[in-house]
């Protein structure tokens, strides 16, 4: 959500600068797989997405089955996303990546309004919020592997 919503803003602020909101949406499009279907369900246990939001995230969800073999949008450039909500980029993965994570897909039938009395939404919030971003650990794990590369070896040679 916050990805999607920075690059909104990005298209916006083409109003107060052009270059800086071209540079900038070129940057980000190296980071779109961030908006890949398989990623849109973890939205449903975001604080700031609106109930009504989650409820077409679920409908979306449901209409498109489980079948992992049809992965929906590729994000390859921006264009894209100009006017794209979340819904829209679920796909047939994004339910089977919930599935995937143990999260009971029954959740999705459930009104979203009615999900912070409900046992099954807070198991599943357990399960997404222990999640750990790996890409964070890996850049760390490469520059500490670098730095120890860098302390051992002076030279190539």
């Amino acid at each position: 959500m916050n990805d999607l919503l920075l690059f909104h803003q990005i298209l916006q602020y083409v109003t107060v600068s052009k270059q800086v909101s071209d540079a900038t949406k070129k940057k980000l499009e190296h980071h779109l797989w961030y908006l890949g279907p398989e990623l849109i369900p973890l939205c449903l246990f975001f604080e700031k997405i609106s109930t009504e939001a989650k409820q077409k995230i679920c409908e979306a969800m449901l209409q498109c089955g489980e079948d992992w073999s049809n992965r929906g949008i590729k994000l390859q450039d921006s264009k894209k996303l100009e006017n794209k909500e979340l819904h829209k980029l679920v796909a047939a993965s994004s339910t089977s990546a919930l599935g995937c994570l143990g999260v009971d897909t029954e959740l999705l039938t459930m009104n979203p309004a009615g999900w912070t009395d409900s046992p099954l939404f807070d198991k599943a919030k357990s399960v997404v919020d222990s999640i750990k971003v790996v890409n964070d650990s890996a850049e760390r794990s490469v520059a500490l592997m670098s730095s120890c590369n860098e302390s051992i070896f002076h030279n190539e040679k």
